[in-house]
C-alpha cells in the first residue's frame, strides 16, 4: 500500500507471459523466450511432439502464444526389422556351422 500526496505519473512495465503445457506439465513463459523440447526416446522408437507445432524431440520453439505439446512414440520398424534380420542371420549361421562340424 502507498499514499500519494500529489499528482504522479506512473509507468507500469510488464512482460506478457503464455501458458505452455508439455506432456501435461504447465509452466508460464515470457513472450519471445525459447524452449527446447527434449525427450529420451529409445533407439527402437520414433518420437514426435504433437500439438501446437508438431515437432521432433530436440526442436526449439519461440513462445508467441499458448502452447500444448505431447510426446507421442511409435515403433521404428526399420530398426526393429534390422535387428530381427541380424538375429535371424546369426541363428542361421550358427545352425549351419553346427551342422557342418557336428553332423
Amino acid at each position: 500500500n502507498f499514499t500519494l500526496s500529489s499528482p504522479v505519473n506512473l509507468t507500469v512495465k510488464f512482460l506478457k507471459q503464455y501458458l505452455v503445457i508439455i506432456n501435461g506439465v504447465s509452466s508460464w513463459y515470457n513472450k519471445g523466450s525459447t524452449i527446447v523440447l527434449n525427450a529420451n526416446v529409445p533407439f527402437y522408437m520414433v518420437g514426435e511432439f504433437v500439438g501446437t507445432y508438431n515437432v521432433s524431440p530436440g526442436s526449439s520453439i519461440v513462445i508467441y502464444g499458448p502452447i500444448k505439446e505431447t510426446l507421442v512414440e511409435h515403433v521404428n520398424y526399420l530398426v526393429v526389422g534390422l535387428i530381427a534380420g541380424a538375429v535371424t542371420l546369426t541363428v542361421v549361421a550358427v545352425v549351419v556351422v553346427l551342422t557342418k562340424y557336428f553332423p
